[in-house]
């Protein structure tokens, strides 16, 4: 026998629905302290890593959002009547909090990635003698 989460009726029971939102919180709370109190450094300067960090944080969240809509398309068609308003308020929660946490994932690769990058590995600034010269 596989793991079920649901019913019979397709439903999460109340003790699945409490540890999915108690995840959800728990990880955010995690994210926003680390925000505040953690400085992201980085063992190593590569311009190459860096962009790989900033392409995950992208990809990452392109995917989590295709996902989301292949889940949604998929259990459309199953809606007979709309689900009750609160059940639709817990639900709607539940993607926004998820969706919201993918971001806040993709923009703490793209901290990593700033730090991996390191700010003076970018293109030279040109120097303002010689932007004097080229006027005169």
């Amino acid at each position: 026998m596989g793991w079920s989460t649901t019913s019979a009726n397709g439903r999460c029971s109340l003790s699945d629905q409490v540890g999915i939102g108690a995840s959800a919180a728990l990880l955010h709370c995690f994210y926003w302290i680390r925000l505040k109190w953690v400085p992201v450094t980085s063992p190593f300067h590569s311009v190459f890593v860096a962009h790989l960090l900033f392409f995950a944080s992208r990809v990452s969240f392109f995917f989590g959002g295709a996902l989301f809509s292949a889940i949604f398309f998929r259990h459309l068609p199953e809606l007979d009547a709309l689900p009750p308003f609160a059940q639709a308020c817990v639900k709607s929660v539940y993607v926004a909090a998820t969706l919201f946490g993918l971001f806040c994932y993709s923009l703490e690769l793209d901290r990593f990635g700033k730090a991996v990058e390191g700010r003076a590995a970018g293109p030279r600034p040109v120097a303002s003698t010689s932007l004097v010269a080229a006027t005169r």
